[in-house]
């Protein structure tokens, strides 16, 4: 089983679902204040993802908010469950490419998540870890596009060998007041992983 990929379905029907009822809800009441998940925290979008996989007979058991051994403030967002024990975990991060520091924060997560040397609880040893970019975009992105913007992100911190990466289809936002930060049209949803050798000082 390919959890990377099994995640990126997740996720995209979650917050592709969530939006398209959103976008009825914005319809019905145009007086309202219009909503997106782009309004929601990642915390929100965790709960979204956690109950599309409730609903979804293919998909592992989820806990969220798993604590790294030896440090119980640092924690992973989302891991698959066999039994009690991790087999997989997701670091998730929402990021605009117009924000200019989008890059910065992408290999933040990885240094974080991929460095093997922090051991999550109750991890089994052959666990997958995964990022997860949720990338916002005021133009439709391909999932090559997409997976291009990633690969540019975390240009040598990955063994090219070891790296994988999928791509969702980019899912129309609806519109909401939003002038401060530029024009976010789109969501694609990215999930990515690699070997990951993290710089030692000298």
């Amino acid at each position: 089983m390919v959890y990377g990929e099994l995640f990126r379905d997740l996720a995209h029907r979650a917050l592709l679902n969530e939006e398209e009822e959103l976008s009825e809800l914005n319809q019905s009441n145009p007086d309202a204040r219009p909503m997106s998940i782009l309004q929601a925290g990642e915390v929100a979008l965790h709960y979204l993802i956690t109950k599309k996989a409730l609903r979804d007979g293919s998909a592992l058991r989820i806990e969220g908010e798993v604590s790294y051994e030896g440090n119980k403030r640092s924690k992973v967002d989302i891991c698959f469950l066999k039994g009690k024990a991790v087999c997989a975990s997701f670091e998730v991060k929402m990021v605009s490419l117009e924000e200019e520091d989008w890059r910065k924060r992408i290999r933040k997560d990885v240094e974080k998540h991929l460095d093997r040397t922090n051991k999550i609880c109750r991890e089994l040893d052959d666990s997958v870890r995964y990022n997860v970019a949720l990338l916002i975009s005021p133009d439709e992105l391909s999932s090559q596009q997409a997976e291009r913007h990633i690969e540019e992100g975390t240009a040598g911190m990955l063994k090219n060998s070891d790296s994988e990466l999928w791509a969702s289809e980019a899912i129309k936002l609806n519109h909401v007041d939003n002038d401060e930060k530029g024009i976010w049209n789109y969501m694609s949803v990215v999930v990515f992983t690699g070997g990951y050798t993290p710089a030692r000082s000298k």
